[in-house]
């Protein structure tokens, strides 16, 4: 059980999961909540621990999906934006990129990138 802690006036629209204990939630208004292992929620963390739900740094969202440690949000201005565990290139990227190019524009896991290679 979590208690979501949304912002007034927000309501749920979505919520994906992508393992036990880990989602993110959309909202009416855009905005997107995470709970449960931090290295999936694009937070900036490679923590495996559980946490409470938190705003993520990602706004203005239309729709989200998600699979096994990944989520991609699609914006309201068309952008297609992906966080989590690329290792096998599901975020529409080069999968030896993220780890192994640390600066490279492809990095996605702990952080909310956008994706060009993905269409809507």
């Amino acid at each position: 059980t979590h208690n979501l802690n949304l912002q007034s006036g927000e309501s749920i629209k979505d919520m994906v999961w992508i393992e036990t204990g880990t989602a993110i939630i959309l909202t009416t208004k855009g905005n997107v909540y995470g709970f449960g292992r931090k290295a999936y929620l694009g937070i900036n963390s490679s923590s495996l621990e559980l946490t409470e739900t938190i705003k993520l740094p990602i706004e203005n969202v239309k729709e989200i999906t998600g699979g096994k440690k990944w989520f991609i949000a699609t914006k309201n201005d068309g952008s297609v934006w992906g966080t989590g565990d690329n290792s096998n290139g599901v975020l529409g990227r080069w999968k030896g990129s993220d780890r192994y190019t640390p600066n490279s524009r492809y990095r996605t896991a702990y952080e909310w990138v956008e994706c060009p290679e993905l269409e809507i």
